[in-house]
């Protein structure tokens, strides 16, 4: 399973300043931001995230991200702010076929007040965000975590997804193994990747 580094924009606030005042990436850098990683999915290795954005915020942010290098953008249905995200997309000039977005459904907690997505849901919902982010498809559609009862239900709509050619690869979030069995125990496709949060400060164990 593929495990996708991000680094969110509250972390590296200072991109857009730095791009914008100098802008001396040399080409070797660029480069290093696009590698493609070794899994079967070709993700890129590095990422630039948009969570704790606003709509404006993530606009010019991955505006620059992309001006910089980035070729991996990471985004969320619960970030709120996807269409900002598609407006850099539409504007960059960037071949969508060098580009690799990810984004993710809000599955719902019942528990929080949120509503659970039921199946119907789950396709509508990445329906909505292709037309905020300007885009046919995503490169990777994640469930963001294993909140919703109705979780293999969302997952076999996620199947769905990939085989309308919506998301060409399909995976989760936040998922632990006893969560990804339920998965494997009910007969359905093992998910390509697994995005968990990993730093210095939050250890996982591999």
């Amino acid at each position: 399973m593929g495990v996708g580094k991000k680094r969110n924009a509250g972390q590296f606030s200072f991109l857009s300043s730095n791009a914008e005042r100098n802008n001396q990436l040399n080409q070797t850098e660029v480069n290093n931001l696009s590698i493609d990683s070794r899994s079967s999915i070709n993700m890129p290795l590095v990422g630039f995230g948009t969570y704790q954005l606003s709509t404006e915020e993530a606009e010019r942010s991955v505006r620059e991200a992309l001006n910089a290098g980035y070729r991996h953008i990471d985004s969320a249905e619960g970030y709120r702010n996807e269409a900002g995200t598609g407006r850099a997309i539409n504007a960059s000039g960037i071949a969508r076929d060098d580009l690799f977005v990810t984004t993710k459904l809000f599955p719902g907690n019942e528990q929080r007040g949120a509503p659970e997505k039921t199946y119907e849901q789950t396709i509508e919902t990445l329906k909505k965000q292709l037309i905020e982010l300007q885009l046919d498809y995503v490169d990777l559609y994640l469930i963001h975590a294993p909140l919703a009862s109705s979780r293999l239900a969302q997952w076999r709509a996620l199947v769905e997804l990939k085989k309308q050619g919506l998301a060409k690869h399909i995976g989760v979030s936040n998922y632990n193994e006893t969560r990804i069995k339920e998965i494997l125990d009910a007969d359905l496709p093992m998910p390509e990747a697994n995005q968990i949060k990993f730093h210095p400060l939050n250890g996982q164990p591999i």
